[in-house]
């Protein structure tokens, strides 16, 4: 099922993009070639992570903790597979007795949470919506040693999951406040999710959460199929040709998406006959982070004029599809 484009009457407010404090992690080498990636501190949670991200968007907001009426996280890796990361992460945020509720839908998560947050405010059950992105995904591996018989295909993998997090806030627009923060919040215009059952082997795992030390993915997992995953190229773009995929950039000014390998865009490019548009992610100096991809290149997105229209679009595991457009105040 579909959620449907519409023409919002009264639409929300999406801003205050922000991401976890760098001081938390840095850049390491995974391969012998000196591949660089951003990992947190093997100390730092996920939860940790979220909540560093999460007060950053408080404070650019100029909003306390307590103003929140709802906690969308969005993560493939929480701190334990029961309770989720959202609670851990509500507790932190100062023992906040708001619901919560966690999504998983890995690069497309922050569309869904954004979706989610716009029905919560539209059905006045909220007027302010925290999302979390956030995943640790340098943690499903294990360090392969140069003797490690496993396909190319499994190294190029573990060399770019990476780690990160980024949040954002949704808000009722007639809180007036916000729309005084030109620079930092959006116009939610509305946008489509999808999923499709075609290709979902590309990403399969059956390993337990990031949380779960000191499980990792071995060269025996990845040969006995196991692992998560090995990222086909051909594999991947084979999924998308054969899948529909409505995006619409119809008077963008530019594109924020994310990949899960380098060339992701340019083969989505193809297969929706986009040119001449600027495209935004953070794949280049962070790698594959999964959930909090869009929201960390929203983070880094050059100030845009008044009515500029941004179009957030991506694919991630699933295979689960969904663009938003946004329109800068």
């Amino acid at each position: 099922m579909r959620s449907q484009l519409r023409n919002l009457v009264n639409p929300v407010l999406v801003g205050a993009f922000a991401s976890s404090d760098d001081a938390l992690g840095a850049y390491h080498s995974v391969d012998s070639a000196g591949s660089q990636i951003f990992r947190f501190n093997d100390a730092v949670t996920p939860s940790d992570a979220a909540v560093s991200a999460c007060r950053n968007t408080l404070a650019r907001a100029d909003v306390k903790a307590s103003e929140i009426d709802f906690v969308i996280s969005c993560t493939q890796t929480p701190d334990f597979n029961n309770p989720g990361l959202v609670s851990c992460l509500l507790a932190k945020l100062g023992g906040l007795h708001c619901p919560g509720i966690e999504l998983r839908q890995m690069s497309v998560g922050p569309l869904y949470g954004l979706d989610l947050a716009e029905k919560l405010i539209r059905t006045r059950q909220a007027r302010s919506v925290l999302v979390a992105c956030t995943d640790l995904l340098s943690r499903y591996f294990a360090n392969f040693d140069s003797h490690a018989t496993v396909s190319e295909a499994a190294r190029s993998a573990r060399s770019v999951f990476a780690d990160g997090s980024a949040s954002f806030l949704v808000v009722d627009q007639e809180q007036s406040q916000y729309r005084q923060n030109s620079d930092t919040f959006f116009v939610y215009k509305g946008g489509k999710l999808g999923a499709t059952a075609v290709g979902r082997e590309t990403l399969w795992c059956k390993l337990p959460s990031a949380r779960q030390f000191p499980m990792r993915i071995t060269a025996a997992d990845v040969r006995e199929g196991r692992h998560y995953p090995e990222l086909s190229v051909q594999g991947f773009e084979a999924a998308i040709a054969n899948s529909a995929l409505p995006f619409n950039f119809d008077g963008a000014s530019c594109a924020v998406t994310h990949q899960v390998f380098d060339g992701m865009t340019e083969i989505l490019c193809r297969k929706l006959q986009v040119s001449n548009l600027r495209f935004y992610d953070v794949f280049a100096k962070r790698g594959h982070i999964g959930a909090a991809g869009l929201p960390l290149a929203m983070s880094q997105l050059p100030r845009c004029r008044k009515g500029d229209m941004v179009t957030l679009a991506t694919i991630g595991a699933g295979i689960s599809w969904g663009y938003s457009r946004l329109e800068a105040l």
